[in-house]
């Protein structure tokens, strides 16, 4: 569909005064060009008949069927929004046209080709950014080409990570107690933010934990997108003093009765 072929006459001789026309619908019926050579551009599916006409008889009509195959057609699909430094899974339809086809795709800076690409094929990508991908070119299997008039692409919408820029400890206050504390700073990502201490097994919204024996602690942090940052400096160690030990003493005995003078 969308392109031209040239029909011409393949043996037989005219008469005197006589002329090659070409009709369409019928014999006789709406002329579609005269001479042994015609080019044509039906947009379905056509039956031409030729015959040769003269002054003083026509010959019998003799007929060609052009078959016009659609120029395909299909959309890449699975829009979806992912966090930064993963990726998404985009699907090939294809409409119209016979398969398998062979592809051009564009991410709006690059072009992409792949061939022999069936309905349903899916592809994995991973932008650092929000893109969009859309046909540029679809040719089936018929050798049909369409380079224009695609139906939609799909996007792919790019969460930012949250961000944490610093962890504060504070130790133990006593040997064996149970006063340390942990605070985060973070931002970006999608509000509200979530903290966890344990590399992810809980969060809770406030970003300051108390209450914290000495140990090792992994902070993460998630977003509502569940898109999460782990802290570079992990694990955060909460300390506590040494603690106090008392060693033995001599001692030395009263100087007389009464007196309480014991060192």
């Amino acid at each position: 569909n969308g392109t031209s072929s040239n029909l011409s006459v393949n043996g037989g001789s005219l008469g005197a005064g006589a002329t090659w026309k070409w009709y369409t619908g019928s014999c006789g019926g709406t002329l579609a060009g005269t001479g042994t050579l015609i080019s044509v551009s039906p947009s379905s599916t056509t039956t031409y008949y030729l015959r040769a006409e003269g002054t003083c008889n026509n010959t019998a009509c003799t007929s060609f069927t052009l078959v016009v195959n659609p120029l395909p057609q299909g959309n890449i699909s699975s829009s979806t929004s992912i966090c930064y430094g993963t990726s998404a899974t985009l699907t090939f339809n294809f409409t119209v046209g016979t398969g398998p086809f062979n592809i051009q795709y564009t991410d709006g800076t690059n072009i992409y080709t792949r061939n022999n690409v069936s309905n349903g094929d899916t592809i994995q990508v991973a932008p650092t950014t929000t893109t969009t991908y859309t046909f540029t070119q679809i040719t089936d299997n018929n050798t049909c080409t369409r380079s224009s008039g695609f139906s939609c692409g799909a996007t792919v919408t790019v969460t930012p990570l949250p961000v944490i820029s610093s962890v504060t400890e504070t130790d133990v206050l006593c040997f064996g107690g149970n006063t340390g504390t942990i605070s985060v700073s973070a931002s970006s990502g999608t509000p509200p933010l979530t903290y966890s201490i344990d590399n992810g097994t809980s969060y809770q919204v406030g970003n300051s934990f108390g209450g914290l024996t000495i140990g090792s602690y992994s902070i993460k942090v998630k977003d509502l997108q569940n898109c999460s940052a782990t802290y570079a400096f992990n694990p955060v160690v909460v300390g506590q003093p040494t603690a106090v030990v008392i060693d033995s003493a001599p001692s030395t005995p009263a100087s007389c009765s009464s007196v309480f003078d014991v060192t």
